[in-house]
């Protein structure tokens, strides 16, 4: 079945119901180094006993993922207008080179209400859309989240991933801060898209 945004704005039982069977999982990025920072600087502490970041390479279904709106997705569609409504084409391009340009008639839908909760249930739903979701794993921009987040993608995978889809594991992730990455804050004043991937 090929659904429209207009039939997800329609049922806000989809709002809350949207993530009932998606808590079994685990949060992934899409390329290396994305995923070398959650383990070697976001989530590394000694405190609970780490003794090295790790990073397992594995494979995974388009249907066993979605990505992960937390940090960029869904706080671009609740606060876009948070600075100014003047930015809506720049804001639409970063959007549509970030996530792909599927994601734009969700982004649309959420820049016409002033309702915060159907603009995260809008961006809630975007980071389902297979279309979507391909894109952002193609991303190779890097991407400043929320809590000094970085990244080119990242998504939530649904768990267990079997042994036999397990491709390698690096017992000493090394993390290298990028030269550039696209924030949020560049996202809400409007400021075009600068880097080349």
């Amino acid at each position: 079945m090929q659904l429209q945004v207009s039939d997800y704005y329609a049922d806000p039982l989809i709002y809350k119901e949207i993530y009932t069977d998606s808590s079994h999982g685990f949060c992934a990025c899409g390329e290396v180094d994305g995923a070398a920072y959650y383990a070697a600087k976001h989530n590394y502490s000694t405190s609970t006993g780490m003794t090295c970041p790790l990073v397992i390479s594995f494979r995974a279904s388009l249907d066993d993922i979605y990505i992960d709106g937390r940090d960029f997705l869904v706080t671009a569609f609740q606060l876009f207008d948070r600075e100014s409504r003047q930015h809506l084409e720049c804001q639409r391009d970063v959007l549509a080179k970030l996530f792909g340009p599927s994601v734009l008639p969700y982004f649309d839908k959420s820049c016409s209400t002033e309702d915060m909760q159907v603009r995260i249930a809008l961006g809630n739903i975007a980071c389902f859309d297979r279309a979507v979701i391909a894109h952002h794993y193609s991303n190779r921009h890097v991407i400043a989240g929320r809590y000094g987040t970085i990244f080119r993608s990242a998504f939530f995978v649904k768990a267990p991933v079997a042994s036999g889809r397990i491709l390698g594991v690096d017992a000493d992730a090394t993390f290298l801060p990028p030269a550039n990455s696209y924030s949020l804050q560049d996202f809400f004043s409007g400021a075009p898209f600068r880097f080349q991937a």
